[in-house]
């Protein structure tokens, strides 16, 4: 049923997209540039994290808050590089976190960090249907680590799990200009059904001010969902993980 929801609100908003771009579609012409245009986004994501991760036969809840994440930041990379030329492009969407929580259990009994370490890595190609819309398909590869360094008793040990995979993705893209400076561009994206993941999906969303003729300032939300279930017994991993949040960056054409 979980599944069945998100895929239809994600079909209710391909449907909206479609139907608002039709006006816009009626007065602009393709781009026919013959030349590749390329633009870099750089941009500070603090997301809230949500959900479950499943090791072997055990279940843990996980919830962390955008302030928490800041606060335990390791290191962290987010950006985008597009290169388009007439109609078709391509778009290589990165996200790397690595955070390191404090955690200690009642009584004493065991203490130490938690390290937390995502690598979200989509390589898409797109093609423009209209000057405002674009179809998407490619590959999104995730790769999640979990470490638990205790500083308690010595036989506890250090454990280190997780996982990785790739699924297949496809989806929309929407850019529009508001005025002389703004514009917004969003998209939205589905994939996994069943191939690796269950389910991934995203939606993301930003408005743009041109500061220059190559720079913009960019502000938005981002809204990623993972289901994710591998393996048996103690080789199991789960990673049924909600990740949203604002986003706050640069975007350079060139």
């Amino acid at each position: 049923m979980r599944i069945r929801i998100k895929v239809y609100i994600f079909v209710i908003m391909v449907a909206l997209i479609v139907w608002s771009t039709g006006s816009w579609a009626q007065i602009a012409e393709k781009d026919s540039t013959s030349e590749w245009n390329h633009s870099l986004i750089v941009y500070l994501l603090a997301p809230a994290i949500d959900g479950k991760v499943g090791v072997g036969p055990i279940d843990a809840d996980i919830g962390i808050d955008p302030n928490t994440v800041l606060t335990s930041l390791h290191a962290g990379f987010l950006g985008a590089w597009s290169a388009e030329k007439g109609d078709w492009g391509m778009l290589l969407d990165i996200i790397y976190m690595d955070l390191n929580e404090a955690f200690q259990l009642p009584g004493g009994l065991m203490s130490g960090e938690i390290g937390f370490t995502q690598l979200v890595t989509g390589l898409y190609g797109q093609y423009r249907v209209t000057n405002s819309l674009q179809l998407m398909a490619g590959v999104m590869y995730t790769d999640v680590s979990l470490k638990f360094p205790p500083d308690g008793p010595p036989q506890l040990g250090y454990l280190k799990t997780g996982d990785s995979w790739a699924d297949p993705v496809v989806g929309l893209r929407y850019a529009m200009p508001i005025s002389e400076r703004w514009s917004f561009d969003g998209f939205g994206q589905v994939g996994g059904f069943g191939v690796n993941a269950d389910l991934v999906w995203q939606l993301a969303g930003s408005f743009s001010y041109r500061m220059t003729e190559r720079s913009h300032f960019t502000a938005g939300y981002r809204y990623m969902d993972f289901d994710y279930d591998s393996g048996n017994g103690v080789d199991r991993f789960k990673f049924d993980i909600v990740e949203h949040g604002p986003a706050l960056g640069f975007r350079f054409n060139f």
